[in-house]
């Protein structure tokens, strides 16, 4: 009589563990991966070099502001995660672009971390003025800048048809320096 009860109880506390959830197998099965993104910027102008007009296009990458997303999945469906942290990444990125002067919620939720821009626009001026000012640009430099800003995302197997390791933004605005 005793086994039989034993039985029962043992059957009992396995099949309610099973369908509650409280199984340890089932928090093993679940993993998260993460992407890393940041910003670039492209910059063209042209400036004035011994006489000649010459136009010049810089690529610059937002390095300060890099960051990330993580996301979770099934064990067996690890791209599933990446997909989704990509997608993360891209909803916050473009989200900011559209509004640049405040920073979205895209980009503090839905597993975004790190994200420290508050006024995209102000950031990609910051950027763009730094690299204009530096004391090897002695030339006649203008005070305008057409810029167009691109996200870019990375890791291990973080790049989809969505983003292709990299998203255009659009053309973002045109950037004016204070005077050097």
């Amino acid at each position: 009589m005793k086994t039989r009860y034993l039985r029962h109880t043992l059957f009992l506390v396995c099949a309610i563990g099973g369908l509650s959830g409280a199984s340890p197998a089932f928090s093993e099965d679940n993993i998260e991966r993460s992407c890393n993104a940041h910003y670039a910027v492209r910059v063209s102008y042209t400036e004035t070099v011994a006489g000649h007009r010459v136009s010049n296009l810089v690529m610059l990458t937002m390095s300060n502001y890099g960051f990330s997303a993580r996301r979770g999945c099934g064990r067996t469906v690890p791209d599933r995660c990446r997909k989704r942290a990509l997608e993360a990444i891209k909803q916050c990125m473009v989200a900011h672009a559209n509004s640049p002067a405040t920073m979205p919620a895209a980009c503090t939720s839905n597993g975004v971390n790190n994200y420290r821009i508050t006024n995209l626009e102000k950031a990609v001026q910051e950027t763009v003025c730094s690299h204009v000012s530096a004391p090897q640009h002695r030339f006649n430099l203008p005070d305008i800048y057409r810029v167009s800003l691109t996200g870019y995302s990375s890791g291990e197997d973080c790049y989809s048809d969505s983003l292709s390791g990299q998203d255009d933004l659009g053309s973002f605005k045109v950037v004016s320096c204070p005077p050097r």
